[in-house]
């Protein structure tokens, strides 16, 4: 990191680079396409197992009987009362699906899908090896690392290895933002329902 790089000190990012010194050009770089960020406070989380895509249909809000490999999308898990439990934006490869959940929220996670698989043949953990990183769509992608459509354009990258981050968080919550894109679990709160933030779609309307 540069000398003029500043972290973010308090909330759910804590510890991220909030900016590298100039928040207006890292937003231009974002806007470009060559921008790269660092979302390694995520918490990343594998779903595999020949049932995973059957159970997923059936405790979430996402249509996954049909998924394609390479497909990527997002799933909510929802209470009895239709409040936002689990939240994953994920991709999968035909053998497992890979995603990522908010910090502090993938054990959790984790613990649901495995209670919830009964018979089925599912298992789930956190893969505390993996980094996120968001990256624009002129930024080349390490070889086999695998990666996720972003709903900001660009791509999700999940690799092993630290990646030349160009862009904090700073400017890629403003886009973020911009673009009207809920975070769930930052923007909402224990009581939200899918509807409450634009989140329609799902087999469970």
């Amino acid at each position: 990191m540069s000398e003029l790089t500043v972290l973010v000190e308090s909330g759910p990012d804590e510890g991220l680079v909030w900016h590298h010194g100039n928040p207006v050009t890292e937003a231009r770089a974002l806007e470009s396409g060559e921008g790269v960020v660092a979302l390694s406070n995520r918490d990343v989380v594998e779903i595999f197992g020949e049932d995973r895509l059957t159970l997923l249909h059936l405790i979430s809000t996402q249509h996954m009987e049909a998924l394609q490999p390479g497909e990527s999308g997002a799933l909510l898990i929802l209470g009895a009362q239709g409040h936002i439990q689990h939240s994953l934006q994920f991709v999968d490869d035909g053998e497992s699906l890979l995603g990522w959940t908010e910090p502090g929220r993938g054990a959790a996670l984790v613990e649901h899908v495995l209670r919830m698989r009964f018979a089925m043949r599912v298992e789930a953990a956190v893969r505390d090896d993996l980094r996120l990183y968001w990256v624009g769509h002129k930024v080349p992608v390490p070889e086999g690392a695998r990666t996720r459509h972003s709903e900001l354009g660009g791509s999700e990258v999940f690799v092993a290895d630290a990646m030349p981050e160009t862009v904090g968080t700073w400017a890629f919550e403003a886009m973020r933002i911009a673009a009207g894109q809920p975070r769930v679990f930052v923007d909402t709160d224990e009581r939200t329902i899918p509807n409450e933030i634009g989140l329609f779609g799902t087999h469970l309307d």
